[in-house]
């Protein structure tokens, strides 16, 4: 028996990276209800993302945390004449498998890749980076550890942002898609932020009697300064680990 069959789920990953999830929760037997409460934004101004990536050679390493920085700085690497040369003259680190395809269908090699996919990892992967300079294309508020490890190890870094998250446009249908539903997922800290905005008020009472999912413990720890009880952690901080987490939760994993 399929622990999901049936269960009505809340996808809030951005639009454009909702089908995924939809479609390994179909596959799970559950019944997805998709409810953005992201949307992604090039920077504001673009003109440091862009210096950096004129300067790409400057660099030993270049550091993606997520799918989104690799769309946003190719896209704009692409609009600046970066030239696929001089992506093979840097070192690249990618967070997980998934980011890592993303690099592959640009042309670029993953050269480090955690076994943990958690962006605090990276630094570990990577090896030896004394002395080396590393730029990060992250989102416009991540999280501070890998900075600080790449820094105390010896790096010289540039923290660059690649695209900002700002909350989906309100909906107000959102409500009215929550009624019934059996648990929704987080897949990053800003999606949870998002939730609050999309939601609006009466937020919290939504969540009541419903599983909260978090896609692993940087998502996580964003619920809980939301002050919101996290009932599912996927050990593997993918997509086909949280639906694997929620079936498990439900007994049948």
């Amino acid at each position: 028996m399929n622990g999901l069959r049936g269960r009505r789920i809340v996808v809030t990953r951005p639009a454009h990276q909702a089908d995924a999830m939809a479609d390994a929760l179909r596959a799970a037997g559950a019944v997805p209800v998709l409810l953005p409460t992201i949307a992604i934004e090039p920077p504001d101004p673009p003109a440091l993302l862009h210096a950096a990536l004129r300067a790409l050679a400057d660099h030993d390493w270049v550091v993606f945390t997520s799918v989104n920085g690799v769309h946003a700085a190719f896209a704009a690497a692409s609009s600046l004449g970066v030239s696929d040369d001089d992506w093979r003259r840097v070192r690249v680190a990618a967070v997980g498998p998934v980011t890592a395809a993303a690099l592959a269908k640009q042309g670029v090699r993953t050269h480090a890749m955690p076994d943990e996919h958690r962006s605090d990892r990276i630094a570990d992967a990577m090896g030896s980076v004394a002395g080396a300079r590393v730029l990060l294309l992250r989102a416009e508020r991540a999280e501070p550890d890998l900075p600080r490890l790449l820094v105390a190890r010896g790096a010289d870094i540039a923290d660059v942002v690649a695209y900002r998250t700002v909350p989906a446009r309100h909906d107000a249908t959102a409500r009215a898609r929550l009624d019934g539903v059996d648990a929704v997922t987080f897949t990053s800290a800003s999606t949870a932020h998002g939730f609050t905005v999309v939601v609006g008020n009466g937020w919290r009472k939504s969540l009541e009697g419903v599983v909260v999912a978090s896609i692993g413990p940087v998502t996580t720890r964003g619920l809980r300064e939301l002050r919101v009880d996290v009932d599912v952690e996927a050990t593997t901080h993918t997509v086909d680990g949280l639906v694997a987490a929620l079936n498990g939760y439900w007994g049948e994993g």
